[in-house]
């Protein structure tokens, strides 16, 4: 009966507690899900956010397109008094270009309305710049620049400063000359003109329109590498349709950032403004930017792009994986009529999750915090009202409490069941508990990883951490006990490391550990909060010495030590960019002559000896100051930079060749043989001034020395380079065919295996040459007569040249240009292609050919600029030459084009068909479009359809030609037959 009684009692009291905490449970639930309270104040925020935004917006819109850009009256005057002096003078236009007193004539002339410019716009700067010494495209030009980095002062000229522009201005009006002050405007010393050259541009083209709609704002730039950075509004000066000059304002980074405070976002500076403009409504490009956050977001490319969808009304979600929320408020720039109408501007405000519904999470975390105290209430109240029922419980609790938490936990029996079972629980998780507690130290000893973990409480004397830790950090032992460390000792070892940063809050950092005899690195990673730090420490000594090991394998021939052919032409060009610095300088090629011999009779390990023994001779020009490497098996270059004169030079060349002389290697049989080379010298900068013309030269010169004199060196003579006819074979017709452009392109079809439409057309070399009829062989000439820079420009002009003029028949195809790999164009000639022949983004495909082994720095920028034009990357030749997969690895291209190589008979070959499918499996998780080119067949065509390549190309599917064509409705049909049957009965897949 006794036993009945507690039972009952007990289930009576938690079917009260659990009734209350329902109820509670319920009318909370019904609170935040009908009442829409958090999602209202999330629609409020946000729109607090959006106004704020919009108020910056239409401040900087009145400013910029009211006031500062509001030069029309004055470009009037400026255009009025420049035709009123050349009337006066009785001169026109064309004087302006070479007449320099002209120019600082009307530049006086009009200072006046200048300064009045400067007053009433409350800008940063004024300018004009006129065609003084030279016409637009020239690197000099007449001008004036008035500052004033005080635009709240604009009542009389004191804090005005001319930063260029005549000295009888600054004689004539009292403006002081700025300690940077020119004469002149110097483009060459300009990154940025697009302030210059866009007006100018538009002013040409377009001469029915005013001046107010040729205006065009550009982004930041400066005058000077050492000047200020400003932005600037400049208008074209036209006189009968011809531009000679632009004027306008500019304003500061300083003017501008004190109109976009981050504090009207947040008071904690959290938030910040973005001025930003885009062509596409989608893709950002950061201007100008205010606030921790948007710093960030533009750090990398100057992007900001937003999710789709928005987060709340106008507010968006930013993609930049840190839950940034912004709000885009476009400017009117631009009229419609503008040429640059395009370009849109905009004022994005940007604040972070936590700051933007900082107030809706504390009111969900108040509700949150209130619900759980009324539960704690409830069951407060049920314990308070139940205290002489639950007695045995607080019995049981006092006594774990006088218990150590090493200790067995033993309970004195009661005669409750259910307490008897909780305690017989409590014991056993007691002693699980303790068990595990040493598990990850164990765990962490047995597995053998050089991994050790810190647990650093704020409160407590003592400090966990595993003996690896110890060990790693080579800590005083008396210490340590029982898997904790004393606090004191560890903090002020962690205070001398430098490392004591970690403690206080999150981070990484790799310390070198100094008092070891064997160098040894670690890295530690910390995750803090209030409360405690939790440390790993992770030794990472093997991984920095790999890494030291691949850095000099990398750069360094492994078998004599020496510069390999990369590094030997990153040095190089490196020296040769400080040319200015470099008055005398020497390129030496040298050829082993006896190493066919050696290898040939004794084997190539004696072969490798020979190599070795003359590279130790070789390097010792490297004491010297110079860069010596080996370019292949048996030549070896070397540049001396600055050899003091010719004759010093020679004599060191002299000396190695005795010293070579003097050099034997004993081959098995006994025979002692002479280390000997043959060499040539180019001199820089007599002989050439480029790696490449330094290095023909030097070659050139080191054959000519073993056609005639082994063991010798000659010095380049250009006579006989010019005489030599087997050099120079083919050059001439090369040349004709380059600067005479004596090339047609035709457009072969690359089709799609889906339906059989004409996905894009590939643009093919066609010389128009009779002795030089090929392209490889046109490749071959340009290779050996460094002219691959040439054949490169000629492609992109002539094929875009090509395609501009069938633009109706190519519609929305996209135009596959072939690449050298290690050439790339400037970005000024490809803005001006893309400008010339109007190449809409993502309709250029730029194909890379296999034609040597690619340089790795090269291929990095030219895939950088290809992204900055939206233009698209395909690797050609896959599978053969220099075409692997390393290639795809760092290449990351959008095409891969199978070589037709793979392709031939594919049909009738299994393992063609493996390699195809490998393809297909790598590219297609990443994205990668596979081409199959040089289909000949219908047989080989069905099985590419069938292993499921992306697209066609071939004489079986359409020949090129030069003008752009469709494909034959016949294969077409086939084409869509057979993708049919491959769906039908699965794709063919190994």
């Amino acid at each position: 009966m006794m036993n009945i009684k507690r039972i009952s009692i007990r289930k009576k009291l938690l079917a009260v507690m659990l009734l209350v905490v329902m109820l509670q449970g319920i009318l909370c639930f019904s609170a935040l899900t009908f009442n829409g309270g958090f999602e209202y104040l999330k629609k409020s925020v946000c729109t607090s956010f959006s106004n704020t935004t919009l108020a910056r917006k239409n401040a900087i819109e009145n400013l910029m397109f009211n006031k500062w850009s509001n030069l029309e009256e004055y470009q009037e005057k400026v255009q009025a008094s420049v035709s009123a002096k050349l009337a006066e003078e009785g001169k026109d236009l064309s004087d302006l270009a070479l007449d320099k007193e002209l120019n600082n004539g009307l530049l006086l002339d009009v200072t006046e309305d200048m300064i009045d410019m400067l007053r009433y716009n409350s800008t940063t700067e004024v300018y004009i710049v006129l065609g003084g010494y030279g016409d637009r495209d020239a690197q000099e030009h007449c001008g004036l620049l008035i500052r004033n980095l005080d635009q709240g002062t604009n009542a009389n000229s004191k804090g005005f400063l001319l930063e260029t522009g005549s000295s009888e201005i600054s004689k004539k009006y009292g403006i002081p000359m700025d300690s940077y002050w020119s004469s002149r405007f110097v483009f060459r010393d300009m990154a940025d003109r697009t302030w210059y050259d866009k007006p100018a541009a538009a002013g040409e083209k377009y001469t029915d329109k005013s001046g107010s709609e040729l205006g065009y704002w550009s982004g930041f730039f400066r005058w000077s590498p050492e000047d200020i950075k400003v932005m600037s509004y400049s208008v074209p000066l036209v006189k009968d349709g011809t531009v000679y000059g632009v004027m306008g304002i500019t304003v500061s980074e300083d003017y501008l950032e004190s109109m976009l405070s981050p504090q009207e976002l947040d008071a904690g500076n959290t938030g910040s403004f973005v001025l930003a403009r885009t062509t596409d409504g989608k893709s950002y490009e950061s201007i100008f930017s205010t606030g921790i956050v948007a710093k960030e977001l533009a750090a990398d490319d100057n992007k900001i792009t937003f999710k789709n969808e928005p987060a709340n009304g106008k507010v968006y979600q930013l993609e930049d994986a840190e839950g940034n929320y912004g709000n885009v408020q476009n400017i009117d720039m631009y009229r419609r009529t503008s040429p640059f109408s395009r370009e849109k501007w905009a004022v994005i405000g940007v604040l972070p999750d936590s700051t933007l519904f900082r107030s809706t999470d504390r009111l969900h975390m108040t509700v949150m915090v209130a619900f759980a105290a009324s539960i704690l209430l409830g069951v407060a109240g049920a314990v308070v009202g139940s205290y002489f029922f639950t007695r045995p419980i607080e019995q049981m609790v006092d006594e774990i409490r006088s218990k150590d938490v090493n200790e067995e936990l033993k309970f004195k029996s009661s005669n409750v069941r259910e307490i008897v079972a909780l305690e017989n629980a409590i014991a056993s998780l007691n002693a699980n508990v303790r068990q595990n507690a040493s598990k990850v130290s164990q765990i962490i000893e047995l597995v053998n990883l050089p991994l050790g973990v810190v647990e650093y409480q704020r409160d407590a004397e003592k400090v966990f951490c595993t003996k690896k830790v110890i060990k790693m950090f080579m800590m005083d032992k008396k210490y340590y006990s029982r898997g904790y460390l004393d606090r004191k000792y560890f903090e002020d070892y962690l205070s001398e490391a430098g490392l004591d940063v970690l403690l206080e809050r999150s981070g990484e950092k790799d310390y070198q550990i100094a008092h070891t005899i064997q160098q040894r690195w670690v890295h530690l990673k910390s995750l803090a909060d209030e409360d405690k730090t939790l440390i790993t420490v992770l030794d990472i000594t093997k991984d920095i010495y790999e890494r030291q090991k691949i850095e000099y394998e990398r750069d360094y021939d492994i078998l004599t030590h020496l510069l390999n052919r990369r590094a030997f032409n990153r040095r190089m060009k490196q020296v040769l960019q400080e040319g200015s610095r470099l008055t005398l300088g020497a390129m030496i090629m040298w050829d082993l002559d006896n190493l066919k011999y050696v290898n040939d009779t004794y084997g190539h390990d004696y072969g490798d000896q020979y190599i070795q023994r003359a590279a130790i001779v070789f390097g010792g020009l490297a004491r010297d100051g110079g860069i010596v490497g080996r370019i292949s098996g048996d030549e070896f270059l070397a540049f001396v930079p600055e050899c003091g004169s010719r004759e010093r030079l020679l004599e060191k060349v002299e000396e190695i060749k005795r010293q070579l002389n003097n050099t034997r290697v004993v081959m098995p049989d006994g025979e002692s043989i002479a280390v000997r080379a043959s060499g040539g010298i180019a001199w820089y900068p007599d002989d050439g001034r480029s790696l490449d013309e330094l290095r023909k030269y030097a070659d050139f010169a080191m054959y000519d020395t073993k056609n005639s004199y082994k063991g010798e060196f000659k010095e380049f003579d250009k006579k006989a380079y010019e005489k030599d006819a087997f050099l120079l074979q083919g050059r001439e017709q090369l040349n004709k065919l380059i600067e005479d452009e004596m090339v047609n392109y035709a457009f072969q079809p690359i089709v799609s295996t889906i339906d059989g439409s004409i996905f894009a057309y590939e643009a093919l070399m066609r010389p128009m040459m009779e002795n030089l009829s090929s392209p490889a062989d046109v490749m071959r000439l340009a290779i050996a007569q460094s002219r691959l820079p040439d054949i490169e420009k000629l492609t992109f002009r002539r094929a875009l040249e090509d395609y501009a003029s069938q633009r109706d028949a190519f519609g929305d195809r996209k135009l596959f240009i072939n690449s050298i790999p290690n050439q790339i164009l400037s970005e000024e000639l490809m803005y001006g292609l893309f400008e010339r022949y109007q190449i809409g983004a993502g309709m250029l495909v730029v194909e890379m050919i296999e034609s040597e082994q690619t340089d790795i720095g090269i291929m990095e920028d030219k895939i950088q600029m290809l992204k900055e034009f939206q233009a698209e990357l395909a690797v050609d030749d896959f599978g053969a030459g220099y075409s692997s997969e390393s290639t795809l690895l760092y290449m990351q291209p959008d095409y891969v084009k199978i070589d037709m190589s793979i392709v031939r008979d594919i049909h009738k070959d299994k393992d063609r068909q493996a390699l195809a499918v490998s393809t297909l499996n790598y590219a297609r998780p990443r994205g990668i479009k596979v081409i199959a080119e040089g289909v000949e067949t219908a047989a080989e065509m069905e099985t590419l359809i069938s292993l499921g390549i992306d697209y066609l190309q071939g004489f079986y599917v359409a020949r090129p030609d030069v003008t752009v064509r469709g494909i034959d409705g016949k294969v077409v049909k086939e084409i869509r037959e057979m993708r049919k049957k491959a769906e039908d009965g699965g794709s063919h897949r190994l």
